[in-house]
């Protein structure tokens, strides 16, 4: 962890940079706030639980250092492509997100082989409200929170693994194979695996944030992994003197 320099911003009273959208989650569905209160299933809401949503969504927009994991694509014996660590951000210090929040997507091309590894993070919010009541911040957006994927080889992009780290369902949950709430260090997801079809090994473990799937085409074996607690978190966030 990379420590950053101490900085005062004018906010809006709640310690971030922007004023939320509100977002009514009552017809959405496996909704979670970054504090961890899941609305159809926990009763009333606490300020505890808001507060802790708010601190999660500060420790991710301002501190936030790396996204890491072993991803990992092969075609036949050959690995295509691995990555293992991205900074979030082309500015090194959080200060440089007072008017610029980060986002970052790494698409890396080894071996003389072409292959496509994305960790990315999504930086948009906005306000929960169910039953028309404030319940607490969360990540949104038709494509929203945090993407690892692994595309073993270019031109094969439906032998593609992904796992997700979302606030809510995706549109597209019907192409799913597991999902699962899960607690990374007192920040609460909803992890999201999808892998492609007719795999002779398909892995789908999103409580622990792994997908895995091997397919042979014609006489190629395509391999795509990937795991986000390889290296214990997938979060790596600076610190303050």
């Amino acid at each position: 962890m990379s420590v950053a320099t101490p900085f005062n911003f004018r906010g809006n009273g709640t310690g971030l940079a922007d004023c939320y959208p509100r977002l009514d989650v009552d017809a959405l569905t496996n909704v979670i706030t970054l504090g961890g209160f899941k609305p159809y299933t926990d009763g009333a809401v606490t300020p505890a639980l808001i507060t802790a949503s708010r601190d999660a969504l500060m420790k991710i927009y301002w501190n936030l250092e790396e996204l890491k994991g072993n991803l990992v694509g092969s075609k036949d014996t050959a690995v295509t492509s691995e990555d293992t660590g991205v900074n979030v951000a082309d500015d090194p210090e959080p200060k440089g997100r007072v008017c610029d929040p980060a986002e970052f997507e790494a698409e890396l091309f080894a071996d003389g082989i072409s292959a496509l590894a994305t960790l990315r993070v999504y930086y948009s919010f906005s306000r929960f409200y169910y039953n028309n009541e404030f319940i607490g911040y969360g990540f949104s957006g038709f494509v929203h929170g945090v993407r690892a994927s692994m595309q073993p080889a270019i031109g094969v992009g439906s032998l593609t693994t992904y796992v997700y780290l979302r606030s809510y369902d995706s549109s597209f949950t019907s192409g799913r194979d597991d999902f699962a709430f899960v607690d990374i260090g007192g920040i609460h997801f909803l992890c999201e695996v999808y892998l492609p079809s007719f795999g002779s090994v398909s892995v789908a473990d999103a409580a622990n944030l792994y997908g895995e799937y091997e397919r042979t085409v014609g006489s190629t074996l395509y391999k795509s992994k990937v795991d986000l607690l390889y290296y214990g978190s997938p979060f790596n966030f600076y610190t303050y003197p």
